[in-house]
Order: structure tokens, then C-alpha cells, then sequence
């Protein structure tokens, strides 16, 4: 058990993060990591905002109607 949270530590050691205003100027925190992904999470309520994978960075892979 030691062992994965030291994994999951690491894993967020290497994210980096930035904030930033939406549209509807609610904050947003992008994550991005060292491969090429990333992701966009409101900061209020901790909805994520879009997922973009590293093997595809300009595909977001989450839909959010409007």
C-alpha cells in the first residue's frame, strides 16, 4: 500500500499546472504532464473541464453540451 502512494505521488510530482478563466469566468486549473497530455479542471467543484490525450494532443475526448 506504501508502495502505490509513493506511484501516485510521483505521478503528481510531475504534473505541471496553470490557472485560467472560462467563458463563464469560473477558474480552471490545466494540467498538463511531461508526454503530451493534458487536461482542463474547473476549480469550483472539480469538474473536468477536457481531457486530451498524449497520443493525440488536439482530440479532446470529453463532451460537454452546451
Amino acid at each position: 500500500m506504501v508502495f502505490s502512494m509513493f506511484k501516485t505521488v510521483a505521478l503528481v510530482s510531475s504534473l505541471l499546472a496553470a490557472l485560467g478563466v472560462a467563458n463563464a469566468e469560473l477558474e480552471t486549473v490545466k494540467l498538463t504532464h511531461p508526454y503530451g497530455s493534458s487536461a482542463e479542471v474547473y476549480h469550483f467543484g472539480a469538474h473536468v473541464k477536457s481531457f486530451h490525450p498524449a497520443m493525440d494532443p488536439k482530440l479532446d475526448v470529453l463532451f460537454m453540451s452546451k
